[in-house]
């Protein structure tokens, strides 16, 4: 489904965030992204949304090289729920956000409103469709911005920090949803106990590099590790310990 080959990513002022790393993920994984602020977790997502481009190394997604000219394919493929919601809900209501990028797509509005209702009964969101994100709650927020990627039917969701701004109830609800979503999953998160729960698999960066890749259930039982990288142990795995081979 992915595949990163000594990447490298770097912004506008060149600064490198992501440094030579390679990984792959499968049809199905469900893998947690971690590492402490600035380990470069949400530049690895732009760039695998070809947000940013890699000057060193390769990107594939579901086989398509991830350049420029591809873009378009490949973000059918696809899809990002940013870390602020408020960075992806932008047009007068929800269900104007939800028609934006079927719309692009050349999606027929008859299939783009079957999506559109089949998405917000999924979430349980079917009477906000004409509030604006002004007047909804975090919770109802995030559901939104992760709706609008639902309605473009992407094989890959990457999730930057999906639990943020949420009240315990509406994380609760959030972890359940995410659970039942088949597509493949790569989730950024700093909440590690959502990363032990829901990712069999976790990645963990360091100042842009891959550190440990392994088993969530081993790595994130290993405390010296963590520290070493500015994290602790998931709450409920506190005072407890083990090990994880790194790379």
């Amino acid at each position: 489904m992915i595949q990163a080959q000594n990447l490298t990513l770097t912004y506008p002022d060149g600064t490198v965030s992501i440094n030579d790393i390679t990984f792959s993920l499968e049809e199905g994984e469900d893998t947690a992204l971690i590492g402490a602020n600035g380990a470069g977790k949400s530049t690895l997502l732009l760039g695998l949304a070809g947000v940013l481009t890699a000057p060193e190394g390769a990107l594939f997604i579901r086989g398509i090289s991830c350049v420029k000219k591809n873009l378009s394919l490949i973000r059918r493929e696809l899809g990002l729920v940013f870390q602020n919601p408020d960075d992806q809900l932008f047009m007068a209501t929800i269900r104007e956000d939800l028609e934006f990028g079927p719309a692009n797509y050349g999606i027929q509005k008859e299939e783009t409103q079957k999506r559109i209702e089949e998405v917000l009964s999924r979430l349980g969101m079917e009477g906000l469709q004409e509030k604006t994100a002004q007047k909804l709650s975090g919770g109802e927020k995030r559901l939104a911005a992760i709706a609008t990627v639902l309605v473009m039917e992407p094989s890959i969701m990457l999730l930057d920090e999906p639990s943020s701004f949420l009240d315990p109830a509406n994380r609760r609800n959030l972890i359940r949803l995410l659970s039942g979503l088949p597509q493949t999953k790569l989730i950024a998160t700093h909440d590690l106990d959502l990363a032990l729960e829901l990712c069999p698999r976790v990645i963990l960066l360091k100042a842009g590099r891959i550190l440990a890749d392994g088993k969530g259930e081993e790595l994130l039982r290993d405390e010296n590790l963590l520290q070493s990288c500015g994290l602790e142990l998931p709450l409920s795995l506190a005072g407890t310990k083990g090990k994880c081979i790194k790379k």
